[in-house]
């Protein structure tokens, strides 16, 4: 039993660590981004790693592909009975794989709505799925999965919540069956530690809002309730699998003038109509409020675009460009799009790429290659207490171009130029811009 629940838990590990077949996203003229995708075949070995409760196996062609970009994709799998489907897919930077018994997922969805229907208990069903979980999917290190509403959320150790790993499950009101199972998955690259306390990070957020024009009020910021997920720490990501500790927090905010006593006076109706609810983030390793999701209040500057070939992705930190030169955050060369390793101090890091470990300092032009010192123009720099690398330094650690289109405002990562006339002009001849962007700390 423990030689089987050994390797239930290699084969469950094993979905992460599948390495990914190579597909284009080409743009005719334009930039072309090679980004590694999962194809059929590994997608298929990866549904049959992971059903390993089911009793037959499945069929080889999938019965339903769907790519919108190579960064997301989805496989469908039948068995070869046709009574059950398994789905392999990948969205914001997150593998996430489903099954479904279709047989017992159309019974229940025939039968009438009421509570006559209902033979399992809400806290039996839980109990059920506990078991299920606990005989099907290894044991996750580094924390536990924990109830949150009508999904199972994977909290770390420190008591943050790991908003790329959950699990939620479909049970059959008559007899508590599990038939239908969703998992997403996501490595945790990033540290876990945060850097300033609840308490500051409540003070950061309150002084971001008091700076947005289009606030004039603000009631109340509590930790918050970010997607639902309840109050405190999280780790989230975004499109390219590069993460954030973050403290969430959720605020009661008014573009009128009120006063404390105006507001106390109010009636709930009227607080109703004047005020509304955003959700904002603070940085837990620097203290700082993130400004992403808030453009339309009022703020003074924005980033450039992030572009991977064409398609644009709404990157978890954000592209600088300082005289014409853009720089990528170095977390970024541990992503879907490059597959490296990164180990970061408060002021450099070391980049392990294809073979080769590359050292970086802020501020150094240097840069030691494995045995050898290459000197660049331009050097890594520190913005909001995070390493970012100009794009000589990426181009010579990965192959591929970064380059700064001032006249859209964007950064674009790209592998090669697609065939035909009228490539998009790249920074090299685009005029440059003395500083970008306007403000002196990232958006």
């Amino acid at each position: 039993m423990r030689t089987w629940t050994l390797l239930k838990a290699v084969l469950l590990i094993s979905i992460a660590l599948i390495p990914y077949g190579g597909t284009s996203q080409e743009v005719h003229g334009g930039y072309v981004a090679d980004i590694p995708a999962l194809s059929p075949e590994e997608a298929y070995a990866a549904a049959k790693a992971w059903a390993v409760w089911l009793e037959e196996d499945l069929q080889p062609q999938p019965c339903e592909q769907v790519e919108t970009t190579p960064l997301r994709y989805s496989y469908t799998f039948l068995t070869l009975s046709g009574e059950h489907k398994v789905t392999v897919a990948q969205e914001n930077g997150v593998r996430r794989l489903r099954w479904t018994n279709l047989r017992v997922a159309a019974e229940v969805e025939s039968l009438p709505v009421g509570p006559q229907r209902d033979g399992v208990g809400e806290a039996e069903k839980r109990q059920i799925q506990q078991q299920w979980m606990q005989r099907y999917c290894p044991r996750q290190t580094g924390g536990e999965f924990v109830w949150y509403g009508r999904f199972w959320r994977f909290q770390l150790k420190n008591g943050a919540l790991l908003l790329g790993r959950s699990r939620s499950m479909r049970t059959d009101p008559r007899t508590g069956e599990v038939y239908d199972f969703y998992e997403s998955y996501s490595r945790v690259p990033v540290g876990l530690e945060p850097g300033v306390s609840l308490t500051e990070a409540t003070a950061a957020a309150r002084a971001l809002l008091a700076r947005l024009p289009g606030i004039q009020t603000i009631a109340e910021v509590k930790p918050g309730n970010i997607g639902g997920y309840g109050g405190g720490l999280y780790v989230q990501g975004d499109e390219l699998g590069v993460q954030r500790l973050v403290y969430g927090f959720d605020a009661l905010v008014s573009g009128a003038k009120l006063s404390q006593a105006e507001y106390r006076d109010m009636t709930q109706a009227q607080r109703d109509d004047l005020f509304h609810r955003i959700p904002l983030v603070v940085d837990a390793r620097t203290g700082r409020a993130l400004t992403q999701g808030l453009e339309n209040y009022g703020l003074p500057g924005r980033a450039p675009a992030l572009k991977i070939g064409e398609h644009e992705v709404d990157p978890e930190y954000p592209p600088v460009v300082r005289g014409g030169v853009p720089y990528l955050y170095v977390g970024y060369l541990s992503s879907l799009v490059w597959p490296g390793e990164v180990q970061t101090g408060p002021d450099s890091a070391e980049v392990a790429y294809r073979g080769r470990k590359w050292q970086l300092r802020a501020g150094q032009s240097t840069v030691a290659a494995d045995e050898e010192t290459r000197s660049f123009a331009q050097v890594p720099r520190l913005f909001e207490g995070y390493l970012y690398v100009p794009s000589d330094i990426i181009a010579a650690i990965t192959g591929w171009h970064v380059d700064y289109v001032a006249h859209e405002r964007a950064v674009y990562v790209y592998s090669r130029l697609g065939e035909g006339p009228g490539p998009p002009t790249a920074s090299s001849s685009a005029p440059a811009e003395a500083a970008s962007p306007s403000r002196e700390a990232l958006p």
